[in-house]
Formats: structure tokens, sequence, C-alpha cells
């Protein structure tokens, strides 16, 4: 399998009475399967370059979070906190006791929060460099979080949204049905609808903050270095509260780059879960890459 085209038409499955859009790979394998969580504004096919690569290595099921992609939205899943919880009610839902779980973007804070509610549901986190402190955020996505209102986008189409970010993020274009899939996903006011999530967070991040010391599962963190709105200072915050190994990749776990698939085959989906504290933590401001826009 080359890529995700090969799986035919996505899946969907009621989660707490929620419409998901899922796909996965083929059953029977005895390993410990993968969890993939939609970044924003993509939608589960995120992975397709990556996902013949992944899937040597483990079963994956990829969904779109509620709001994202083209899985149905509840307002009241909107916020990190909340999306935790309903990932791992997902769990239960899509039959997978534990698991390894990747999620950049969006995915990172519902899956830290997941984490701290639920550790026993996963064998280890791969999280981006966003969403876990507004502090830290790059200017463009801090302009979304901290605007008084989504009044000034409220008219736009979010088709051309999701078109003109990916233009900006990615050094290679996605594939045609990827990119269609991206545009259907938000077209109309879904794009505006899924800021809610983010406008979330000056609320709920700082409730993952205090959260962040009761999390036990290996985590490896990963930002792109070609999207603007992540950056290494987040990954150094992280570092004190997880047990993290940290990492640069410029595919970020998604589309974002066109470097080769293997350097996103982490080793703990091959057994290997030592992602543990360092010895000598980064200082504040170790890794900084000046401004993250």
């Amino acid at each position: 399998m080359d890529s995700m085209a090969d799986l035919g038409a996505p899946l969907f499955i009621d989660v707490e009475s929620v419409r998901i859009r899922y796909v996965r790979s083929s059953r029977g394998d005895e390993r410990t399967p993968v969890l993939l969580v939609s970044p924003f504004p993509e939608s589960l096919y995120a992975y397709d370059r990556i996902w013949a690569d992944l899937s040597q290595a483990a079963p994956l099921v990829a969904l779109d979070l509620p709001g994202f992609g083209q899985s149905e939205g509840r307002p009241e899943l909107m916020t990190s906190q909340a999306m935790g919880t309903f990932v791992t009610q997902a769990l239960a839902g899509l039959g997978l006791p534990r698991v390894h779980a990747i999620g950049p973007d969006v995915g990172t804070s519902a899956l830290l929060f997941a984490a701290s509610q639920k550790p026993d549901l996963f064998e280890s986190l791969v999280v981006g460099s966003g969403g876990a402190d507004v502090a830290r955020t790059g200017a463009g996505l801090k302009d979304i979080i901290l605007a008084p209102s989504t009044d000034s986008v409220a008219a736009m189409d979010g088709a051309d949204y999701a078109a003109a970010a990916i233009d900006q993020r990615v050094r290679s274009k996605p594939a045609p049905y990827v990119l269609n899939d991206y545009r259907a996903s938000y077209s109309g006011s879904r794009a505006v609808e899924a800021m809610a999530y983010l406008r979330a967070y000056p609320t709920y991040l700082p409730l993952l903050q205090e959260a962040l010391p009761r999390i036990h599962t290996p985590v490896l963190s990963t930002w792109g270095a070609t999207i603007p709105s992540c950056c290494p200072r987040v990954r150094t915050y992280l570092f004190r509260y997880c047990r993290i190994r940290a990492r640069l990749c410029s595919i970020a776990a998604t589309s974002s780059g066109t470097t080769a698939r293997g350097s996103m085959r982490p080793s703990c989906l091959t057994g290997s879960t030592a992602a543990t504290r360092p010895s000598n933590p980064p200082r504040q401001g170790d890794g900084d890459a000046g401004n993250c826009d």
C-alpha cells in the first residue's frame, strides 16, 4: 500500500452519539495499534505520505476529531479537556484497549489530557509543539486565540482558508484527493466553527499545565521545520513536566514536509518506550528559535 487512497472510502462510527470518520489498516496484527488524530485545518488524510511506512510498524487507526475533518462537531466538545475525554471514549468505541497515539497540532493538548485521565490506555504519545501553552504559540495562531471575536473571518469560505494554510505550511503540495478532502472538510463555516477549540486554549491550557506532572506515559515531541506556528520553545516547556524525548522532524508527522518517511517512525512503535526525562533537562530558553512566526 503506497498511500491512504488504497484504503477505500473512510468509515464512520457513533461515539457518544457523535458521528466520527475514521480509517484503519488491515486487522489481525497483534502489535499495539497506533491512533492518529487529525490536525487543523487538515483531516485524517494528513498522514497520507507516511501511512505506508507507519503501517509496517504497527496497525493504524486514523480519525477526525469531533468538529475537525469530516467528523460531526458538538460545541461542548470544542475544548482540549473535553476532547481528551472524547478520545478515551473513541478508543473504547473502536475496540482499542491500548494504543500508541500520534497527535500534532490540535491533537497535542487532547492527547495529553487523555493520557492524564486514562494513562492505562496509552503506550506512548507523539505530540506536536503547539497547543500546550498560549504564551508560546506563534503570532498567527495567537491572533486566532486572542482575537475579541471571529467576526473578521465569519464570512470567509473555510475551503479557501484550508487551502491557503496548507500552501503556507508545506514545501510540496499534498495529493489532489488529500487537498480536496481538506477543502471539503472546512467548507462554508466549518473552519470558523473549528476555531472555537483554539479560542478555548486560554481557559483550558492552564488546566493542562496542572495535569502535565501526572503524565507518566512516554512522550515524543516533534515540531515542523516549515510550520511557523510551532516552535522548539514549547518542546522545552513540555520537557520540564513529561517524560519526553524531543526530536526535530521536518515532516512533523503530517503532510507538512518532503523528507524520508522513515524519519517519522518513532522507536516506541518498534518496542522501545525509553523516552525518559534526560539527566540534564534544558534550561529556560534552550532550543529557542527566536520568534515562532
